[in-house]
């Protein structure tokens, strides 16, 4: 992957709040820190968000497409 590239990524995190809590509470890195790191080192100009789609109420940021 080339460091200079200016990716937008949407991560999708799956677990529901009360799942990533406990894994918190367990000092177990969340699944999406894992892609984070991933990104940052491979390509540091990466735009990311995070998408906590198990939440009520989640929905896409205003103006955000999935293409």
């Amino acid at each position: 992957m080339h460091p200079n590239l200016e990716l937008n990524l949407c991560i999708i995190n799956g677990y529901p709040k009360s799942s990533r809590d406990k894994l918190d509470a367990a000092n177990v890195v969340q699944a999406h820190d894992l892609y984070i790191d991933f990104f940052r080192r491979y390509a540091p100009k990466a735009h990311i968000d995070v998408l906590y789609i198990a939440d009520p109420g989640t929905s896409l940021p205003t103006g955000a497409n999935i293409l």
